[in-house]
């Protein structure tokens, strides 16, 4: 297979990855400027929603983390590659 279109797949693999991930955040944004404005949550509900939300936006960011790994490494083949066939 041509190195340059599996690099060129996987690149497109992990926009995808990005996207779904930016549409996560923003629905935990949401989510947490619903928690700001609902008030009539007992304190209880709310440190647990603010729990739930702590625990989803830490694997987020350890996805975020291994997805752009793997972005660097990539690349670092990439350019592997080029100065190989240079």
């Amino acid at each position: 297979m041509d190195p340059f279109r599996s690099v060129f797949n996987a690149a497109s693999k992990g926009k995808e990855d990005f996207i779904y991930l930016n549409d996560r955040l923003s629905d935990l944004f949401r989510k947490m400027e619903k928690m700001r404005g609902g008030g009539g949550d007992s304190c209880a509900q709310y440190l647990a929603t603010i729990a739930c939300l702590e625990e989803e936006i830490k694997k987020l960011r350890m996805f975020y983390e291994a997805e752009i790994s793997k972005q660097r490494s990539m690349t670092t083949n990439l350019m592997n590659v080029n100065v190989i066939v240079c």
